[in-house]
């Protein structure tokens, strides 16, 4: 995500909050509740803003909606081919992440306005604080968002998510019970007329039309979600790597591309991004998976004991394969996403830039590279320069289980490819 769309969306906050805060501050048929002064306004101008925010929070989660968009966006305008949901669906995660840090500061704002606002109404004569606190249908509905927003962004943390996904993956759904609450949170009508009239902003429709939107979408996830596919190969490679082979016709991907895979033997809800090594030209569709994270190593650990290593997580010196489809778990698949990378057989001289797993990307397009090339298929690309940055020099086994295969090596005597390894 760029600093232009950053700062935008600060300067859209900004703009929100401003025009809260004013429209609630000039109106004249509120001054009665005015009376409680600048807190007042704050709360409401953060009160718009987490309208803004809890409208759109959701849907750059929306997959599957982003794809189909993206496929018409290019077909109307001739573009070129690809979806809005680039790699792992970085892009929107950032989006879905500033959108959920503006929620942070907006909430606290609004929380601290309507402490400040439930004080003041005590010393106005107004009824006691702690009545408007726990005794109103908003400060109920209000203190109980706060419990769970809380508790999705303690579990969201990247520590936590990544050593305990599950823990995030259940907690983060309780989004859909803050979102009911949050539609209906103005129900008890705190702001009112100098003539009893409630004065909301009417956003519960954006809200109830978001969650619909992602209800619908995760609806059509479920619907066409392929069903169950045997694995045909499962392979531990030195360092930990897992490579999993399947076939499944009906998919149709490109270089570059990555669908999310689930494996109900070890869990039936969760499904994780991972990139498509094979290429289109392959009969057999690849993955590879690092060992980083509670799913990824119970996905090792269940291999280990397929290769009758225990329960523990096999550690290898050399590849060791599963073959017997019988042994093997099922798999579902969900994809593919993503936009193709194809276009680096339109360049002359061609330089890839990967960190840490992001170099997983290029290892589809590199076969895709040597299919064509064993297939005198012709191409501008004369040379490609592969720069790999790691911090850790022990994801070499990682990067070895990638570019290892002969026929990526092939390429590299060649001339065609040029790898560059950086630890630092």
């Amino acid at each position: 995500m760029s600093t232009t769309a950053k700062v935008l969306l600060s300067a859209a906050h900004a703009a929100i909050f401003y025009y809260g805060f004013q429209l609630q501050r000039n109106d004249k048929e509120l001054s009665d509740i005015n009376t409680i002064g600048f807190s007042i306004y704050c709360s409401r101008g953060a009160a718009l803003c987490l309208a803004f925010d809890m409208t759109l929070i959701m849907l750059p989660m929306c997959r599957k909606l982003l794809s189909y968009v993206s496929r018409i966006f290019f077909a109307l305008f001739h573009i070129g081919q690809g979806t809005l949901s680039e790699g792992n669906n970085s892009n929107t995660a950032t989006y879905h992440k500033l959108l959920a840090y503006h929620i942070l500061f907006f909430l606290t704002v609004h929380v601290l306005g309507h402490c400040v606002n439930f004080y003041r109404l005590e010393q106005l004569g107004k009824g006691s604080a702690m009545s408007y606190h726990f005794g109103t249908w908003a400060g109920v509905t209000g203190y109980w968002m706060l419990l769970i927003l809380g508790i999705m962004f303690v579990t969201a943390h990247k520590k936590i998510r990544k050593r305990h996904f599950e823990v995030f993956w259940y907690t983060h759904h309780l989004a859909l019970v803050c979102m009911g609450m949050f539609a209906f949170h103005g129900y008890g009508c705190f702001v009112k007329t100098n003539e009893g009239q409630c004065r909301g902003y009417g956003s519960w429709r954006y809200i109830v039309l978001a969650s619909v939107i992602y209800l619908v979408e995760r609806a059509l996830r479920i619907l066409e979600s392929r069903p169950s596919i045997p694995l045909s190969l499962a392979i531990a490679h030195p360092g930990g790597a897992i490579e999993l082979n399947f076939k499944d016709p009906s998919l149709h991907y490109r270089p570059g591309q990555h669908l999310y895979l689930n494996i109900p033997q070890l869990s039936k809800f969760e499904w994780h991004p991972f990139t498509i090594t094979s290429s289109p030209i392959e009969s057999t569709i690849s993955l590879h998976i690092r060992q980083d994270g509670d799913w990824t190593i119970q996905l090792g650990q269940l291999l280990g004991q397929l290769l009758g290593h225990g329960p523990e997580t096999p550690r290898l010196e050399q590849a060791q394969a599963v073959r017997d489809r019988s042994l093997l778990p099922e798999i579902r698949i969900d994809g593919p996403y993503g936009g193709p990378k194809e276009d680096v057989l339109n360049f002359d001289h061609v330089v890839l830039v990967g960190t840490g797993n992001g170099i997983t990307t290029f290892s589809g397009i590199l076969r895709h590279i040597w299919f064509r090339h064993q297939e005198t298929q012709s191409s501008r690309l004369q040379t490609l320069d592969l720069y790999w940055v790691s911090r850790d020099a022990n994801k070499l086994d990682w990067f070895q289980s990638l570019f290892s295969m002969e026929k990526t090596m092939e390429l590299f005597r060649t001339g065609l490819i040029r790898i560059h390894i950086y630890f630092t």
